[in-house]
């Protein structure tokens, strides 16, 4: 025996002016089979208004489904003609309203789940999609400041804020992915609070000017928030637990036996603080690189220091750590490729199949710690001088040789050492920025292919610098 489910629908205008009554929409059939599941739902409304169908082959197992309200989606308007949202009373369920084709243009960010009602499984794969959809979002440095790349469906859009200004490095809130900090080369450090609509400075408190690296702790939660660290030149780090607003010195890193000897040959008579990494396994535990001279460390958040150890890397531009990898770090030096398996007490090089060994930008597979990839170029002059520039970009599995991936790439002639990372919400995934354009791996870096960016009309091709990339609500 069949029965039938009464749903209302709402049209957008009276869903987006909060009046809740109806306006002449109805629901053609929606019958729940008690053997069988749901069978097809078709919604109909005023043609002027919308029209589509929801359908699936598959079963949907929810009971008690109340209303259906219908409203427009800005961020995904370009491609989805609509959202209904379905409300029982224990979740609210995402149908994508099309004609035609046109589902098969989901965004691949979407959070797609297999969800119970009263112990029983409900699954509609094609259609159904449970809690929030997730945007990929790109925080760039560039010299042209703060740019924030966002993937609306299909599309990647960019925008920028900060006017003027070059920007140095860039980190994202893992806690807070819309917060993100901002680092300028002679102009302190910002802080964006949704996701680069506006950037207010932080620096009070820090006394350089020239921010060089930060970083954010997201097992050291505070209030909420994780720690920030901001290194800079001449080499000194400072600490946030509110996230900028008041800032404390840790101090002691010119009196650690190194520093003597601590040198950046563009400019020899200073160096700076080149690379923060905190441990994602150990409370308080710091990695942090300076150039050159050094790769300390920090038990206890920038309070006491470490010296450099015999055979670590002399010159790290940046070190990697990993969530399911206790003890391992991956240190891009341009000393070479270094690898330690405790914690940073021993090292050993790993440069099997590298023909360039000026290393410099180093990600990990977010869910397999045995697939790196690196960049690297011949040496200095060819990773930063656009008259010499020389690069490429290497791929590593387990144990075996790092391989030269060139698919979907830029040449290695006239292009400038990339910086690449990966998005903890995307397995198999790698993000590079070379130049002022933007690649993306799917197949864990095997392939790329490079985005199209709708950027400001003002935007200049501004060498992006550094990368930060998160999924935001």
């Amino acid at each position: 025996m069949s029965s039938v489910a009464v749903v209302t629908i709402a049209c957008c205008a009276c869903f987006a002016s909060g009046c809740g009554s109806l306006c002449g929409t109805s629901v053609k059939r929606a019958e729940r089979d008690g053997k069988k599941g749901w069978g097809s739902v078709e919604v109909a409304g005023r043609e002027e208004q919308w029209t589509g169908v929801v359908y699936s082959d598959h079963r949907l197992r929810i009971l008690n489904i109340r209303t259906v309200q219908f409203f427009a989606c800005s961020p995904l308007r370009d491609s989805w003609s609509s959202l209904a949202v379905v409300n029982n009373p224990a979740n609210v369920f995402l149908f994508p309203l099309f004609g035609g084709t046109e589902w098969k243009r989901q965004p691949k960010s979407a959070t797609v789940e297999a969800l119970r009602t009263q112990s029983k499984r409900a699954y509609f794969p094609d259609v159904l999609f449970s809690g929030s959809f997730t945007m990929t979002t790109l925080y760039l440095a560039t010299g042209d400041g703060p740019v924030v790349i966002t993937r609306y469906s299909n599309k990647w859009r960019g925008r920028g804020a900060l006017s003027s200004g070059r920007a140095s490095c860039i980190a994202a809130d893992q806690l807070q992915p819309a917060r993100a900090f901002c680092g300028m080369r002679q102009q302190g450090i910002w802080r964006t609070d949704d996701a680069g609509g506006q950037w207010l400075p932080v620096f009070q408190g820090i006394p350089c000017d020239h921010v060089t690296t930060v970083a954010i702790s997201a097992a050291q939660d505070t209030n909420g928030l994780g720690a920030v660290y901001v290194g800079t030149e001449p080499s000194a780090m400072f600490r946030s637990d509110d996230g900028g607003e008041t800032w404390r010195n840790c101090e002691g890193l010119s009196n650690l036996p190194s520093a003597d000897k601590w040198s950046f040959p563009p400019r020899p008579h200073t160096h700076h603080v080149r690379w923060i990494a905190p441990d994602p396994h150990a409370h308080g535990k710091l990695y942090v690189a300076i150039e050159a001279g050094a790769l300390i460390s920090s038990p206890d958040g920038g309070v006491t220091w470490n010296d450099r150890v015999c055979g670590s890397p002399y010159d790290t531009h940046e070190l990697a750590t990993h969530a399911q990898a206790p003890g391992r770090l991956w240190s891009a030096a341009g000393d070479g490729f270094f690898e330690s398996e405790n914690a940073g007490s021993s090292w050993r090089k790993c440069e099997d199949g590298l023909d360039f060994r000026y290393c410099w930008s180093v990600a990990i597979d977010a869910a397999e710690p045995e697939t790196i990839i690196l960049s690297a170029s011949p040496g200095p002059q060819q990773a930063h001088r656009a008259e010499q520039a020389e690069s490429g970009i290497y791929r590593r599995t387990g144990d075996g040789a790092w391989q030269e991936v060139r698919v979907g790439l830029p040449p290695r002639e006239g292009s400038r050492v990339a910086v690449v990372r990966t998005n903890s919400a995307e397995r198999a995934s790698f993000y590079a920025a070379a130049e002022a354009d933007l690649y993306r791996s799917s197949d864990a870096g095997a392939t790329w292919e490079r985005l199209d960016v709708e950027w400001q009309a003002d935007r200049r091709d501004s060498r992006i610098l550094d990368l930060a990339v998160v999924e935001i609500d």
